[in-house]
């Protein structure tokens, strides 16, 4: 046989590896995801791990095998782990739309794991940059701002998702509202706080309870009056008393 004619067939032959190899290769690897996403919704996830695992060992650019290994992870009661992996993502440059959104959101799901609300609120936050009507990130807000119970910014991201989600709530938008009044009424700051019950009132007329909250502060109010005066009565009598 002419040694052209060997190449010409070395050339085929390597030709027709890589046109079949790589597409099975692909497929492999999406079989493997699938299966891993299975995995965790059954609640395997050992199982998961190891699939996830085996697509980065073959494809160390698959973004969603990682961001799906860290939160296995972070599930798996490692949210410092997971942390650490995701994190890792955030400085790739060609991430999808897709992808940022996904990775943003498991890096605020490790910050909540870890109990730093104020970091979980910035990656919330970043998701809205990209996708101002995202509903995750915007019912996410909603309640770690509840959590921290600064309910003036819960209602603002109340706002935000009924107004995209075209939902009218005005009762429900008067609740946060007196939530806010209430906070104000514990730091025993009365005018902010009657603002705030007024307020509701404005939001929703029927909610009745902010007029209970209304009367209330006046109570509290006198009653600190009163306190103060006494002790300053109790101060100068002691200081009367005094050689």
């Amino acid at each position: 046989m002419q040694p052209a004619l060997i190449i010409i067939i070395v050339a085929i032959v390597v030709a027709y590896f890589i046109i079949t190899y790589k597409p099975k290769q692909e497929d492999d690897l999406k079989d493997l995801y699938s299966e891993g996403l299975d995995l965790m919704v059954d609640g395997y996830k050992q199982g998961a791990y190891e699939n996830f695992k085996k697509i980065i060992a073959q494809d160390t650019t698959n973004v969603k095998a990682y961001i799906k290994l860290g939160q296995v992870i972070r599930e798996g009661g490692n949210p410092e782990n997971a942390l650490k992996i995701h994190n890792q993502l955030n400085y790739r440059k060609n991430l999808s739309f897709y992808e940022r959104k996904e990775l943003y959101k498991n890096i605020a799901l490790d910050y909540c794991s870890l109990d730093k609300i104020d970091e979980a609120i910035v990656y919330c936050k970043k998701i809205l940059e990209i996708d101002k009507q995202n509903n995750w990130s915007l019912s996410k807000l909603i309640e770690l701002y509840q959590s921290k119970k600064d309910w003036r910014n819960s209602k603002k991201y109340l706002e935000l998702k009924l107004q995209y989600s075209g939902k009218k709530d005005s009762h429900l938008l008067a609740l946060y509202k007196i939530q806010e009044g209430r906070n104000f009424l514990n730091e025993e700051n009365f005018e902010d706080a009657r603002r705030c019950f007024q307020e509701s009132l404005d939001i929703c007329d029927t909610v009745a309870i902010a007029y209970y909250f209304i009367g209330n502060s006046f109570s509290q109010e006198s009653d600190s009056v009163y306190k103060y005066a006494e002790s300053i009565k109790i101060t100068a009598t002691c200081a009367l008393a005094l050689p």
